[in-house]
């Protein structure tokens, strides 16, 4: 998806992402997402990184991962039940890049997340 992301500076940075993000195709997203770059951009004008949050789904068949990525800014809408997305048919919601990386680690130890949220 194509769009316009506001940058400090005034200047209206171009931004593409995917909705879908399918690992198995994209190996390097898991990394990125773990290192804080992904869904990030430069701007232009002012040489700012912008770290962007946008919904989107990661899959990985052979890993059996689906899990829906929800911006942090989101969360409340979507705990409150009124999130346009709260419907989604899917395994994991992860709210904010943080929870989706801790997911991604624990999935990649060979844990199971729910056991390991449980033991929270």
């Amino acid at each position: 998806m194509k769009v316009q992301v506001p940058c400090s500076c005034y200047a209206a940075v171009p931004f593409e992402y995917d909705e879908v993000v399918d690992l198995e195709q994209n190996p390097e997203a898991a990394n990125s997402i773990m290192s804080g770059s992904f869904m990030t951009v430069t701007c232009p004008k002012c040489g700012k990184l912008l770290h962007q949050e946008f919904p989107f789904a990661l899959k990985h068949a052979g890993k059996k991962i689906d899990i829906f990525f929800l911006p942090e800014r989101m969360r409340d809408d979507y705990l409150m039940g009124k999130s346009k997305y709260i419907h989604k048919k899917v395994d994991r919601i992860a709210i904010g890049f943080p929870e989706l990386a801790e997911k991604l680690k624990i999935i990649n130890e060979g844990l199971d997340d729910v056991v390991v949220e449980a033991a929270k």
